[in-house]
């Protein structure tokens, strides 16, 4: 919405169910229902420079509620945004809350020990800042670091739900959140029909309520893009990972074992993009991975596009300026 000529508003609603299975006996029972938002307003200074208030609310409530404790996160930040013929500068901080529900404690009091549920809460800053600079007329470098809370399944969607596509990076399959850092540094170049991307990424992941679970992850990726035809667009990539299991602090000067414990992971990705009319777009994805001694893993899905607005162009292409970038209605229609 724009109120005014200087000022808009951005209203996101976020709805998410996650239903899993298998047969391993080790296997953690993840289905949750997600339902949470984002308001933005963004008041421009210039045809360049902006400042802008974000709020962002959700909570998790899962099905299996012995095993899992639900959740909930809450954002308030402040950003500055530059946006010129070379350069775009996203730069924000704020503040959020963590709170986590039903957590099983233990209470000393005048019958002794007890056990009980309580909520633990959370408070930490949370920052980002994003710089995309054009180098050439066809070359363009970005840095991206932030902070933030987060949790297993969030991490798994963002790496799907971005213009340049990617592999899900590996993660742990636990139902807790927890704190993460990212850096990254992406290349992009753009030619008349092909685009080359190539990223580096390193995360720190510390949980909040069990530190023996904290790793580490870095990673590259490279993407080819080719445009087959104005409304066919082709992506084949390749990654590598390095996950790290950080583990608990040592007690009494003894590690534990999984402290140390690190693993390779190897990925290739393909797709296709259709945009099948005006406001549909159809993505088809398949990937491959492989854990060294570990594992392989297929990937393969659909996506979607809806706009109620007829695009502009033929083909869903990312935005001109930081790529990759999210949420969704940042992207174009």
């Amino acid at each position: 919405m724009r109120p005014t000529l200087r000022t808009s508003i951005t209203l996101d609603a976020l709805y998410s169910y996650v239903t899993s299975s298998s047969a391993a006996t080790q296997y953690a029972n993840l289905d949750n229902h997600r339902y949470g938002g984002d308001l933005k307003i963004d008041r421009a200074f210039s045809e360049s420079a902006s400042l802008y208030l974000q709020g962002h609310y959700e909570k998790v409530e899962f099905k299996d509620q012995l095993s899992n404790n639900n959740f909930s996160i809450g954002e308030a930040t402040a950003g500055y945004q530059l946006s010129n013929g070379r350069t775009v500068l996203d730069l924000s901080g704020g503040y959020s809350q963590l709170r986590i529900y039903d957590v099983l404690s233990t209470v000393e009091g005048p019958g002794g020990t007890r056990e009980t549920l309580t909520t633990e809460t959370f408070e930490e800053p949370i920052w980002k800042i994003d710089l995309s600079r054009l180098i050439t007329p066809s070359q363009r470098v970005a840095l991206h670091a932030s902070e933030r809370f987060t949790d297993a399944a969030t991490y798994f969607r963002l790496s799907f739900d971005q213009p340049v596509p990617s592999v899900a990076p590996p993660g742990l399959a636990i139902s807790n959140p927890f704190k993460q850092r990212q850096y990254a540094l992406d290349w992009h170049f753009q030619a008349t029909r092909t685009t080359i991307n190539v990223a580096l990424l390193e995360t720190r992941s510390r949980y909040v309520l069990d530190s023996a679970n904290d790793f580490d992850t870095k990673a590259a990726n490279a993407t080819l893009t080719r445009l087959l035809s104005p409304v066919l667009t082709w992506d084949i990539g390749v990654g590598y990972y390095r996950h790290e299991h950080i583990g608990a602090p040592p007690t009494n000067g003894v590690a534990p074992a999984f402290t140390g414990h690190s693993a390779k992971q190897y990925t290739a990705l393909t797709d296709l993009r259709w945009q099948v009319g005006p406001r549909l777009a159809l993505r088809f994805i398949y990937a491959h991975s492989e854990q060294s001694g570990a594992y392989t893993d297929n990937q393969i899905g659909v996506v979607a596009d809806w706009a109620l607005l007829r695009a502009q162009t033929g083909i869903m292409q990312p935005p001109p300026g930081l790529s990759p970038i999210s949420p969704a209605s940042t992207r174009s229609p």
